[in-house]
């Protein structure tokens, strides 16, 4: 014959699981069988909970969803049924999965807005921001000062910025061009590459 492990569990655990079960609509379980409490139901191991909602998932009362090491088992119609059969439960209670959602109003209205006359991100008069940074526009604020500044002449030529004439190694060697030591690393004493 085949063998079967059964697991007997006391009337009042199986009791609580359905109770929290029908309530919720859905079971959340750890993937740990040597728990020695469930996570939501109090006094009851995590092992009776998995082996009872195996149990309705044999059944077709509840489907299961593993994800992250927890089992997520979320009741059928007829798992809905059975579970008020079994709890002597009226018709009028139903699991809070079930239950419409009230709707709340909108905290914004529909038509409109509601915020009178406060300007919109991105209108408004230029330059109106705090601390001296406008949003372009006529007045510029100080973000295109320093963009339309005098310019000085690059080694790169056109509109490219410089670095004040001097270069990169404080004045030696002229131009802007950065400058590499050849691939040899991060050494201290390499020769420096020659010049353009």
């Amino acid at each position: 014959g085949v063998d079967v492990a059964i697991m007997l569990i006391p009337k009042a655990n199986r009791v609580k699981i359905y109770s929290h079960l029908f309530q919720e609509g859905v079971m959340v379980a750890a993937d740990d069988v040597n728990a020695f409490k469930h996570m939501e139901i109090q006094d009851v191991p995590n092992l009776q909970v998995m082996k009872l909602m195996e149990s309705l998932t044999s059944r077709g009362y509840v489907r299961r969803t593993y994800t992250w090491k927890h089992h997520y088992w979320f009741l059928t119609n007829e798992g809905i049924t059975y579970l008020r059969e079994y709890l002597n439960l009226p018709e009028m209670i139903v699991p809070n999965t079930h239950k419409k959602q009230q709707t709340r109003p909108s905290s914004r209205p529909l038509g409109g807005d509601d915020r009178g006359d406060r300007p919109r991100f991105g209108q408004g008069p230029p330059g109106d921001r705090p601390g001296g940074f406008g949003r372009g526009g006529r007045g510029g604020g100080d973000r295109e000062g320093y963009r339309s500044g005098p310019k000085e002449p690059s080694s790169y030529g056109g509109d490219r910025p410089s670095f004040g004439g001097r270069g990169r190694m404080g004045g030696e060697g002229g131009g802007d061009r950065p400058r590499f030591g050849g691939g040899r690393g991060r050494g201290g004493d390499a020769a420096p590459a020659p010049g353009p």
